[in-house]
């Protein structure tokens, strides 16, 4: 969902809190966010207001299945664990929303554990975004990646 803000006026009372929107914007979904009508007290409550908060400030553990074999399916054998290993850095990346990742070392013995070209197709593995907290600097937010199963 794509969300516009637009600064406008409402057209009326009653029609503040019902705009029109074109058919191709409904179609995609496009919701447009009227701002500054606090003067509309039916209005107030209904549209958003400044920033929202970021659920990527929460302490969050998942638990996720990464399918490493579409991933090295292709790289010649001599790439295909350093590619795995890699891949699930950038998969916590992205799911985490963070740029400091770090992996367990018995989930790279596990994704190691068949040689450098049989890699495993499938892992489990938990994501846990945290923070980094040190004396020298403020804190910044980490993810830590462990396997699940038979690590």
């Amino acid at each position: 969902m794509v969300v516009r803000t637009e600064h406008i006026s409402p057209p009326c009372c009653a029609q503040c809190c019902i705009f029109s929107l074109g058919h191709q914007e409904k179609r995609k979904g496009i919701v447009s966010v009227m701002r500054g009508l606090s003067s509309h007290p039916p209005c107030s409550s209904i549209f958003l207001q400044g920033k929202t908060r970021s659920a990527l400030q929460d302490v969050v553990t998942r638990e996720y299945t990464v399918h490493l074999h579409k991933y090295v399916h292709g790289r010649s054998f001599k790439k295909r664990a350093p590619t795995a290993v890699k891949s699930v850095v950038a998969f916590a990346r992205k799911e985490m929303g963070t740029a400091d990742v770090r992996i367990d070392p018995k989930l790279n013995q596990a994704l190691w554990e068949r040689g450098i070209k049989s890699v495993p197709h499938r892992i489990r593995v938990k994501l846990e975004r945290g923070f980094l907290v040190s004396f020298v600097s403020h804190s910044r937010r980490r993810s830590d990646i462990r396997g699940i199963g038979s690590n």
